[in-house]
């Protein structure tokens, strides 16, 4: 199991634990301590340390916005609350709960000091319920936001998951299509991939202009170059060897692909043969070539397999 499927389960099953009220919420946080980690959210792991470890007192501005999202203010202007942890918090709302039920037990008063015994008794009970209640909304407080942060990694990861998926089907069917269709040009993929990893300006300059190449052995196998022009709708489109857009259009048009579709398609193509041209010399960095090759990807991907279902 590789780290982000650890981590999607990890996240469902914190989810279904403070749905169902399985276990403790100090449990809990230790359980979110190593979804954190999985995630390598560093953010996350600060401020679970705050309910592992209790809060530096008088604290930090974010120890201070802790305080308040568990609810852990008595005085926020004098800075007076509860600074410990939540598994002392939980102790402090288990010994209330044991002493209210201790109380709850017939007791006999008797004697002249009678009436101050039941004050005395009523106070006691009083603060135990008092007790009971903060430490238990705090415990809540604190559920709700390893609720909030379990919900959002699983939301995450499953798009994530969805996303691999997909593109994993598309790499299958666009890499059979490259190997059949174009075997010199997936061999031009494998060299992008490396020197993508670099961020050497000559090593990005060389990536974007197999880009280009990538996108000029396709146009040659979809449209091999001829000197008549081609009819497009009424308008004759130069298709020569270095009218490389015009003629991945033109078999677009010889392929059935119309309206929304071709505009997309035809668009997306320019801009990326633009940009890649661009990045041979120079305005591309490291980043955005990364994603240049992945739209040049996927935007022959789906040329090619056009090619695919016309056969």
């Amino acid at each position: 199991m590789d780290r982000q499927e650890e981590a999607l389960r990890l996240a469902e099953a914190l989810l279904s634990d403070i749905e169902l009220s399985e276990t403790s919420t100090p449990k809990r946080v230790m359980k979110a301590m190593r979804l954190a980690r999985l995630m390598r959210d560093t953010a996350a792991q600060e401020w679970l340390g705050f309910e592992v470890n209790g809060l530096p007192n008088p604290g930090t501005e974010k120890s201070q916005e802790w305080m308040t999202r568990t609810g852990r203010w008595v005085d926020d202007e004098k800075k007076r609350g509860y600074w410990v942890p939540s598994a002392s918090v939980e102790a402090t709302m288990n010994a209330s709960q044991g002493a209210l039920q201790a109380f709850s037990s017939s007791v006999s008063l008797s004697g002249d000091m009678i009436a101050t015994a039941m004050r005395e008794r009523a106070g006691s009970i009083n603060g135990y319920t008092k007790n009971v209640r903060e430490m238990a909304q705090i415990l809540a407080a604190v559920d709700a936001q390893l609720y909030e942060y379990a919900g959002d990694v699983y939301a995450e990861l499953q798009f994530s998951e969805v996303q691999a998926s997909l593109f994993e089907q598309s790499r299958v069917a666009v890499d059979a299509t490259l190997a059949s269709l174009a075997g010199d040009a997936l061999k031009k993929v494998e060299s992008v991939s490396e020197r993508l990893h670099s961020d050497e300006p000559e090593a990005i300059s060389q990536a974007m202009s197999t880009c280009r190449r990538l996108i000029d052995s396709v146009a040659d196998h979809v449209f091999p170059a001829r000197d008549e022009p081609y009819d497009l709708n009424g308008q004759e489109l130069s298709v020569k060897k270095n009218a490389v857009l015009n003629r991945i259009n033109a078999f677009l048009h010889t392929s059935g692909v119309r309206g929304g579709r071709a505009d997309r398609l035809r668009r997306s193509l320019s801009d990326i043969y633009g940009r890649v041209s661009t990045g041979v010399h120079s305005d591309v960095d490291s980043h955005e070539a990364r994603y240049l090759f992945l739209a040049t990807y996927v935007l022959l991907g789906e040329v090619l397999t056009l090619t695919a279902s016309s056969d």
